[in-house]
């Protein structure tokens, strides 16, 4: 299996914050909420 790349994102403080907090509420980690709405984008694109 091929390792992840890594991919540096820089958000403003305000969604870094939120996305921490959603992540938190949904027992996630920031990385996996990020890229669920990743992948959920890149498929609504593909429709």
């Amino acid at each position: 299996m091929r390792m992840a790349r890594i991919m540096t994102v820089r958000p403003p403080d305000e969604l870094f914050e939120k996305l921490s907090a959603w992540s938190k509420e949904l027992g996630m980690t920031r990385n996996a909420l990020i890229l669920q709405i990743l992948w959920d984008w890149v498929k609504k694109q593909a429709n």
